[in-house]
């Protein structure tokens, strides 16, 4: 009977373990160059690196502030638009909380 117990322990151990890996928040603020003012309603998206699978998404408050939630650990393409400005990507490399600009 131990053993069957020793392995359930084990196997609980091992999903908590990974469940903890990348759970991370990404937030920042979107402005604009000239004015340093926030913009309203920017649309964010985070997409697989290399890749046009979007992960997940926001758009910015009235300050320009967003929040991206339960980002896992890897490699993404930051992209943010507004309307009839150029639309802008970046590189991320999530390993922690992260605060942009």
């Amino acid at each position: 009977m131990k053993k069957p117990l020793y392995l359930l322990f084990f196997l609980l151990l091992h999903t908590f373990a990974f469940a903890q890996l990348g759970n991370y928040k990404v937030s920042g603020t979107v402005v604009d160059s000239l004015s340093g003012k926030g913009f309203e309603l920017s649309t964010i998206i985070l997409k697989q690196w290399g890749s046009d699978k979007m992960l997940t998404g926001a758009t910015a408050d009235s300050l320009g502030n967003f929040t991206l939630a339960s980002v896992p650990t890897g490699k993404y393409d930051l992209s943010v638009s507004f309307i009839g400005y150029n639309s802008t990507t970046q590189v991320l490399e999530v390993r922690s909380d992260m605060q942009l600009g």
